[in-house]
């Protein structure tokens, strides 16, 4: 039978104080003994250096700098300079460098390696101290169970090189705690760029660094005592982590969690004089930007500490992936700490509204919906294929053509990347029966024309083929498309599709609205009616008279959207949300019906109401009014009668029903021809 003993030994017993690159020991000016050089790796060399005292030490102390080891142009990397054997436990590793001749800052830099981990990264002693200068690493609590300290130097430019090494028995007093990469976490700090673990004065731990992407890399940094925060936290803002790979992936971090909501803060700080503009970037976390081109030197200058928290955030698939998005410079993070707040991810089902089915998606954002002026609850994002799409936010600004309680819509987005293989982007359960599918869409950022093409595809049929948001919208204008009486022929999911021709298909919200054929054909004879044209919801005016929601249009020649919500000059305010949606001519160029209403026989007063909220002049919006066949409002150019943000109002009497129906058409004369209200009164 054999036993392994383990030994471990009392704290501060001095293993090992080796002069690198000579046989020969030294006693220093502080008295210790420095053998000579021993136990060093096949791959090493040793040589002699210029004699040059050095600014911080005496002249015998200097001199332990005057020999060195370094790496062999063919070593292998990293090169194991030094195998030192010692008992299992931890120990405090020191090791002493310094440029004794010049050098240039970048001319030698390398990474240090004990025992496999890497623990500083990027040593560059021209850099950190000059030349003539001795720089000291320690590292404290390296635990040790396979009987050796094996000290090695990563080659990044230049040979590696070191003048002497100490190896101190030690504790675990600063030892990075064994982290478990495999399950989730609800909580947790961690230090980027630096394996050992920090304690804080407040006795939080911040674990070593994990979770990080392999393409991306650790350095430690200058480092400075006039940081804004607690003296105890420096050390993070000393170490980063940073991608300096133009082709690699944004992905810094994929963090195992629990599945739930959660706040998230991230520390940044530039410790070196940097320029604004130099090192831009976007930071997202799963998939959604909520930092857009973020400068660390521009937002706090150059020695503070930046943090940057995302409350409310929702990881539903068990991760969060912190990437961040190269604009210029090379991204760097310096820590990242996160909580769960909530367990449940909040969902909104589908409402019912006047006893239809209606439903309301904020697309790209889980967790916040909106409600608009109207009352109107638009859910977070739900019933997305995760498989096809991913959702991000986008610049936050005005969007001309719709109201400004509708903009948070497209301050989010779905959007279709270019690895997906599908491009289902929605699977809505929805039941048998007739739907108006409205798909709202805005370019938030400058993009060419013909940049982003897709498809419309609805349960597998192109409904809107080769759309171009900025070819027909422009950049930072809302484009509502509409699918009016989409039918259902059974119960079961309403897919929706964006097929890509060009760019990253992409959409801000959905809009199902149930409606019925009996409501536009076929329905039974009134005597009266007020319309909301282009809404889903009732208007009570304030001489309680009920506008209808919009009824009796014809699908196939027009199309409903939201516009501005604007005060009206020359109109009450309860009447204003009449004008903020609009029912408008598909063609711009046809003469169409546009309302088919059935009414008992009599005589009628008809008048039309419209609101110019914008105008081109250089297309300007001309158009007849046809009622049954009949021209009975010619030439009608809604601002040149009354400008912007002033209703129109126009009434033409004496008007009976043809065959039991009043057929009210718009004929284009220039431009697209629109409605914002009608009424048909008996007389």
């Amino acid at each position: 039978t054999t036993t392994t003993t383990t030994t471990t030994l009392p704290p501060g017993i001095v293993l090992f104080r080796i002069r690198s690159g000579t046989s020969t020991p030294l006693v220093d000016g502080h008295g210790l003994t420095w053998s000579g050089d021993m136990l060093y790796g096949n791959d090493t060399s040793a040589r002699a250096v210029a004699n040059t005292p050095l600014t911080n030490q005496d002249a015998n102390t200097s001199a332990l700098f005057y020999y060195e080891r370094f790496a062999k142009a063919s070593a292998p990397q990293p090169a194991v300079f030094y195998r030192l054997p010692v008992p299992s436990g931890y120990y405090t590793v020191r090791l002493y460098f310094a440029e004794t001749s010049t050098i240039a800052v970048g001319a030698r830099v390398f990474n240090i390696e004990i025992n496999n981990i890497t623990y500083v990264w990027n040593v560059d002693v021209a850099k950190a101290v000059g030349i003539a200068t001795s720089y000291t690493v320690t590292i404290e609590s390296v635990p040790v169970t396979g009987g050796s300290v094996d000290i090695a130097l990563q080659r990044i430019t230049g040979n590696p090189k070191i003048s002497a090494v100490e190896v101190i028995s030690g504790d675990d007093s600063h030892a990075r705690q064994p982290l478990n990469t495999t399950i989730p976490y609800s909580g947790l700090r961690i230090r980027c760029g630096n394996y050992q673990d920090l304690v804080d004065a407040a006795g939080n731990t911040w674990v070593g660094d994990a979770f990080f992407d392999g393409t991306t890399r650790a350095r430690g940094v200058a480092t400075t005592t006039s940081l804004n925060t607690t003296a105890d936290l420096w050390p993070l803002y000393f170490y980063e982590r940073y991608s300096s790979n133009t082709a690699a992936p944004p992905t810094f971090y994929t963090i195992p969690v629990v599945p739930g909501v959660y706040t998230v803060s991230l520390h940044f700080a530039e410790t070196s004089p940097i320029d604004v503009g130099a090192r831009v970037f976007d930071v997202a976390i799963n998939d959604i930007t909520y930092f857009f081109d973020l400068d660390i030197a521009r937002t706090v200058g150059i020695g503070r500490v930046l943090i940057e928290t995302v409350s409310g955030l929702a990881a539903s698939d068990g991760v969060l992936r912190i990437a961040l998005v190269r604009r210029s410079g090379n991204p760097k993070i310096s820590a990242i700490s996160f909580n769960r707040t909530a367990a449940s991810i909040p969902t909104t089902a589908a409402t019912t509204a006047t006893g239809r089915y209606t439903l309301r998606i904020r697309s790209g954002n889980t967790l916040a919906g909106v409600t608009d002026s109207l009352g109107q609850v638009w859910s977070p994002d739900t019933y997305y294929l995760a498989a096809n799409s991913k959702a991000r936010s986008v610049a936050e600004t005005t969007i001309a053509g719709i109201s400004p309680d509708l903009w948070p819509l497209f301050f989010y987005e779905r959007f279709v990347p270019a690895t997906a293989a599908n491009t289902s982007v929605y699977a809505i359960p929805l039941a048998q029966g007739l739907y108006n599918i409205k798909l709202y869409f805005a370019e938030t950022s400058s993009i060419a024309v013909g940049a982003r093409v897709f498809d419309i595809v609805i349960n597998g049929v192109t409904q809107i083929s080769r759309l171009d948001i900025a070819a027909v919208a422009g950049v930072g204008s809302a484009l509502v498309v509409t699918i009016p009486h989409y039918a259902m022929a059974t119960d079961g999911p309403l897919t929706i599709g964006l097929g890509r021709v060009a760019g990253n298909p992409k959409i801000s919200a959905v809009e199902i609205l149930q409606t019925s054929w009996s409501e536009h054909i076929n329905a039974t004879a009134v005597s009266s009616v007020r319309i909301n044209a282009g809404s889903s919801v009732a208007v009570t005016d304030g001489s309680n008279n009920t506008w209808l929601p919009d009824n009796y249009y014809v699908p196939d020649n027009t199309r409903d959207r939201v516009v501005a919500h604007v005060s009206l000059t020359n109109a009450s305010a309860d009447t204003w949300p009449l004008f903020y949606t609009e029912r408008y001519l598909v063609d711009p160029a046809s003469s169409d019906d546009v309302y088919r209403i059935p009414f008992v026989p009599g005589t009628y007063a008809l008048t039309l109401y419209f609101a110019e909220i914008f105008y081109n002049p250089t297309v300007p919006r001309v158009f007849d009014v046809l009622v049954n066949g009949a021209v009975v409002i010619p030439a009608l150019n809604i601002y040149h009668e009354g400008g912007l943000f002033s209703v129109v109002a126009k009434t033409v009497t004496g008007l009976q029903p043809v065959d039991g129906f009043f057929v009210i058409a718009l004929r284009s004369i220039q431009g697209r021809p629109k409605i914002n209200a009608l009424s048909i009164q008996p007389m």
